[in-house]
């Protein structure tokens, strides 16, 4: 009993002790009057990637992008080592529904790895110990993003939701985003009078030397039923610019 009050009489002490060599309140920068040193002393704060609903709502853009609110100011954030349909293109919206399903109303952490060009944040998002990212692609809504690669691991999860026919890969010969956006910006450039058409119309190719682009192909094998163009029957067309 005797020890446990000494024990006691010491920690009060020691609580004292810090108490007086550190009070006061920080402020925005951390820092508070030093009583013991004299002047201001400042500790060094670290930030935060943790986000909760009520100081942050993300906005899911579409399947590989959301935005939050950081500090009061919007923040476009892409999710790394995936890419998922453009809205425009099949799977689109449904990429992004899953998206939504997937972090709305939830705690979300952002693990960033820099900027890109459009100065969007690059971050891999966790909702506990869930990888987002990783889920888009296991549940077949996007693609492992091999160009800018780093974890292999997605390219295995990729294989997994073909092999099962998850997501989009339940429809025959999805397209690559990457090469529907090759396909969109070529023919924006040299199909002016064909502006208001999102797709190329059927009928006016027959071989894969007139197949402009990966995606064109694929549309024809899987939207107009050109097999010629598979002639080993493995589901890739014109292998020359599909492989």
């Amino acid at each position: 009993m005797r020890i446990s009050a000494v024990l006691l009489i010491f920690l009060m002490l020691l609580i004292a002790s810090l108490g007086f060599s550190h009070g006061g309140t920080l402020n925005s920068q951390g820092c508070h009057n030093d009583r013991k040193m004299g002047g201001n002393h400042c500790h060094r704060i670290t930030p935060t990637n943790t986000y909760r609903e009520n100081n942050l709502v993300p906005q899911v853009i579409d399947g590989d992008t959301i935005e939050v609110v950081q500090n009061g100011r919007p923040e476009r954030v892409r999710l790394t080592e995936i890419d998922a349909p453009e809205m425009s293109q099949p799977g689109g919206p449904a990429s992004k529904r899953q998206l939504q399903a997937l972090i709305n109303g939830k705690e979300i952490r952002l693990v960033g790895s820099g900027r890109d060009r459009y100065q969007r944040v690059l971050a891999e998002i966790y909702v506990g110990k869930t990888n987002i990212n990783k889920q888009m692609v296991s549940l077949g809504h996007a693609w492992a993003y091999t160009r800018y690669q780093t974890d292999p691991i997605y390219t295995s999860l990729e294989s997994s939701a073909r092999r099962l026919r998850k997501g989009l890969w339940a429809s025959e010969n999805p397209v690559p985003p990457w090469d529907w956006r090759n396909w969109r910006s070529s023919n924006r450039n040299s199909n002016t009078n064909d502006s208001g058409k999102d797709r190329p119309r059927c009928g006016s190719k027959r071989y894969c030397r007139e197949m402009s682009s990966c995606a064109e192909a694929r549309h024809y094998l899987s939207q107009c039923g050109l097999t010629r163009l598979d002639g080993d029957l493995d589901g890739v067309p014109c292998e020359s610019i599909c492989r």
